[in-house]
């Protein structure tokens, strides 16, 4: 048994729980991610499909940090999405920041989502 400075056993082997590991994220926050990529991805086959995936991560960035500091602000309390984001590129963008998940999201880590 693993003991702490002073010699005793740290709280969680007391009581017999045992720690998840730092890489494993709760259930909702992965659920939350996967709606999030999804969305980003559909953005990407309807309206960014003639990019590379750096310009795609790079657009998707920039109008992620542009709808954060404008339009979400009205959109988030609201359930619906607005009528005037059907057909187009808002409304997967909409849906990414509906997911729960962290947006917006830097460039690098847009990469990382579109390539995997």
């Amino acid at each position: 048994m693993s003991t702490n400075r002073n010699g005793s056993a740290p709280p969680w082997r007391i009581f017999s729980i045992i720690a998840a590991p730092r890489w494993m994220m709760p259930w909702w926050r992965e659920e939350a991610n996967r709606a999030r990529d999804a969305a980003l991805h559909n953005m990407v086959q309807i309206y960014l499909c003639g990019l590379s995936i750096s310009a795609q991560a790079k657009q998707i960035a920039q109008l992620s940090l542009r709808y954060a500091a404008s339009a979400w602000c009205l959109n988030r309390d609201s359930e619906d999405m607005p009528e005037h984001y059907e057909e187009t590129i808002k409304h997967p963008l909409w849906l990414a920041f509906r997911s729960g998940a962290t947006m917006p999201i830097g460039e690098c880590q847009m990469r990382n989502i579109l390539t995997g």
